[in-house]
């Protein structure tokens, strides 16, 4: 069952696609809808993704982070302060997250972060098309920089 993934990962939410039978279907989440929220969230215990983290922004904003608003070279404090999210600037001028998860506190860089939300949604992709999918590619913004870009190919390996 031959097929490639597709991506549109916005900083709001994301689009799945498989090209296969000589066509492109743009699939649906789990709540039968073509898009889902390009976000990552964390409960104290649990990691969400997607609706899931979408649900939580709902109970507790400050616990949720929009992984591509993060991904290239920025400063900590241009970002919008989460309380329970500590944002941090590393040498390189990336940025990273401090987050309460399993129990602990633990940092995420913002690569980290966009692979857990490409692996959930690639996860949708693969559930639908019945096999994994090897192929992808991955839509980005066209003013995204060169280390934007390498960003989002280090998080997609």
């Amino acid at each position: 069952r031959a097929g490639a993934l597709g991506l549109d990962v916005g900083g709001s939410s994301s689009v799945i696609a498989v090209a296969r039978r000589g066509g492109v279907d743009v699939l649906v989440n789990e709540a039968t809808e073509r898009s889902t929220p390009s976000l990552v969230g964390f409960d104290g215990r649990r990691r969400r993704l997607g609706l899931s983290a979408s649900a939580t922004r709902s109970r507790s904003p400050e616990d949720v982070i929009a992984p591509k608003r993060l991904v290239g070279p920025k400063s900590a404090e241009s970002l919008q302060p989460r309380p329970a999210v500590s944002l941090k600037t590393s040498g390189d001028g990336s940025v990273s997250a401090e987050v309460e998860y399993c129990g602990q506190r633990r940092t995420f860089t913002a690569v980290q972060l966009f692979a857990m939300l490409l692996r959930h949604l690639a996860a949708t992709a693969e559930r639908d098309h019945g096999s994994a999918l090897r192929e992808a590619v991955i839509a980005v913004p066209h003013r995204y920089s060169a280390e934007q870009r390498q960003a989002v190919l280090d998080a997609a390996r």
